[in-house]
């Protein structure tokens, strides 16, 4: 077995037990199981940023334009009843009188 894959098996045993029972429990690792807001946490991390997040987005997304019609595109679909997603968990005519 390759390292990474070594890696990666021992990663699953640490959230893994076996109970008494021989059945498998799973160990809670989340940030919030251990007392930790990562909200918080990247809003903070956010704050010591000493780039600017826009001209990032330029450069990821292409150029100012593409970034600027992306966002025109995502406001068109978040106003359209059914493109926005707002019809899951509704009934068939709650939807139709979206």
């Amino acid at each position: 077995m390759c390292s990474r894959e070594q890696r990666r098996l021992n990663t699953i045993l640490t959230h893994l037990s076996v109970n008494e029972n021989d059945n498998i429990e799973r160990h809670e690792t989340s940030g919030k199981e251990l007392g930790l807001d990562y909200t918080q946490i990247l809003i903070d991390e956010r704050k010591k940023a000493t780039l600017d997040s826009k001209k990032l987005n330029y450069l990821l997304d292409g150029g100012e334009e593409v970034t600027h019609l992306k966002q025109k595109a995502n406001k068109i679909l978040e106003q359209d009843p059914i493109l926005s997603q707002r019809y899951f968990g509704k009934t068939r005519d709650e939807i139709l009188q979206l």
